[in-house]
């Protein structure tokens, strides 16, 4: 895994291909029964880079242990801090992770 101290000045500058893992800590913000569950996650291939007022937008490829090739959007960022990104719905850790971790994801997982 790649260092995961790394900065949120290298975050917002992240290319499009950046591989994340996103793991939700917290919901700030219930909307029924549409919101994640804390402890969801997902991991694929960043879309944009993360701005605050912006959606993040991953092509998913696992999420909760099954691979799932999809989009996954969140609600719009309010503050980034450090590996902390705060949406207007929930809390999610981010973490950068390389081809070989998100191999070792992708199997021997369930496909859906």
């Amino acid at each position: 895994m790649l260092d995961i101290s790394l900065k949120i000045s290298k975050l917002i500058n992240m290319r499009e291909d950046t591989i994340v893992k996103l793991t939700k800590l917290k919901t700030v913000v219930d909307r029924g029964p549409g919101s994640l569950q804390k402890d969801y996650w997902l991991a694929g291939f960043l879309i944009n880079p993360i701005k605050v007022g912006e959606e993040i937008v991953v092509y998913r490829q696992v999420r909760n242990g099954v691979v799932t090739p999809g989009f996954f959007t969140s609600s719009p960022v309010d503050k980034i801090e450090e590996q902390l990104i705060y949406t207007q719905n929930s809390i999610w850790r981010l973490e950068i992770i390389d081809d070989s971790t998100l191999n070792k994801l992708l199997s021997p997982l369930q496909v859906n």
